[in-house]
């Protein structure tokens, strides 16, 4: 596979994403025409490079999880 389809295939999951319209693993794997093993390796690669990307059961999505800053007094 190309590397300019792979990073298309990143941009276009992050852009599902962001949005919070991924859908979960096997909706998502439809939307990009992939499989559900594809989808979970793009996922733990993204965690792998500090994408905090966890699936939220109530809102049937994916969503990047942001760690709260503690103030320093």
């Amino acid at each position: 596979m190309a590397l300019q389809q792979i990073i298309k295939r990143y941009l276009e999951i992050d852009r599902l994403i962001t949005k919070q319209q991924s859908g979960d693993a096997e909706e998502l794997a439809k939307t990009l025409g992939i499989s559900k093993r594809q989808v979970y390796n793009y996922l733990n690669a993204m965690q792998a490079l500090g994408r905090n990307v966890k699936f939220n059961p109530r809102k049937r999505t994916y969503t990047y999880l942001v760690k709260k800053r503690r103030s320093k007094h």
